[in-house]
């Protein structure tokens, strides 16, 4: 049963990924670089906080730690500028999915449930890739906004 909820838990995780990567691949760089309304961060700065979180989840499930967060607490991350280029973005990303769908596929089913600390608490790691799902998906969401305020309504989600 544990090694069913674990491929049903790294399952999610592929469509989260999948639907967010396909979804930034729908984007222009100038729709990805655009910060909204004066008090919307850019969907770059998004992306980078999804990669973030990727790696340094990753790192915990690996028993590292993962040292201290790169941005102020209480405070969004910024994308370094370097970053702010679709293919980078979403080379990082990819690369941030590959470690966390490493790390999980890494741990047994009984690894899952066990706790780790993580921010001001400790959560198993199957709570973490939930959050992680969650998280990706809360953003993946923004992106579909953004793509239908510019007038693109298509679903460019593919899961064949």
């Amino acid at each position: 049963m544990l090694e069913k909820i674990k491929q049903i838990t790294l399952q999610n995780l592929r469509y989260a990924e999948q639907m967010l990567l396909q979804d930034v691949g729908a984007m222009s760089h100038a729709q990805l670089n655009q910060s909204r309304g004066g008090a919307t961060r850019k969907p770059y700065d998004f992306l980078y906080e999804c990669s973030l979180m990727n790696q340094r989840m990753a790192a915990r499930f690996r028993g590292e730690d993962p040292g201290p967060r790169p941005y102020p607490e209480g405070e969004f991350p910024t994308a370094p500028e370097e970053l702010c280029d679709k293919e980078r973005a979403l080379q990082m990303l990819r690369t941030s999915f590959d470690e966390l769908r490493a790390a999980t596929e890494a741990l047994s089913p009984e690894a899952l449930h066990q706790p780790l600390p993580y921010g001001q608490g400790q959560y198993s790691a199957f709570e973490l890739v939930g959050f992680a799902v969650s998280h990706l998906s809360y953003h993946d969401g923004q992106l579909n906004y953004i793509q239908a305020l510019d007038g693109d309504g298509a679903v460019h989600w593919d899961f064949s």
